[in-house]
């Protein structure tokens, strides 16, 4: 069975009022199921780009809003989306996630 672990290691390094010295860092995850996918294939990356986005941004959401702003809520994601593609290593899956990452590169700017 494929599963996509998507763990948002940034938040606490992101985050530093959420942890402190006496906290443990937090680290959400999700799991991502995709044994009904094939990543070679363009339509299934883009199914897979999709579902990697939702749950990022449900991981990248989750907790005490008032704790990270906006900025680090969209880094989180961004980099959330970023690893995950890699660690999936599957090139129909970066070549769909390239167009995206280079529009975020610009808006950055």
């Amino acid at each position: 069975m494929k599963i996509a672990l998507i763990s948002v290691v940034a938040l606490v390094a992101l985050a530093p009022s959420i942890a402190s010295a006496e906290t443990p860092a937090v680290r959400p995850a999700a799991a991502l199921r995709y044994s009904d996918l094939d990543l070679s294939k363009a339509a299934d990356a883009e199914v897979m780009l999709h579902r990697i986005r939702e749950v990022a941004a449900a991981v990248c959401s989750h907790g005490d809003a008032g704790a990270m702003d906006r900025a680090l809520r969209q880094d989180c994601y961004s980099k959330t989306v970023r690893d995950t593609v890699v660690r999936l290593n599957a090139p129909r899956l970066t070549a769909a996630y390239a167009p995206t990452a280079a529009a975020t590169k610009l808006a950055a700017r």
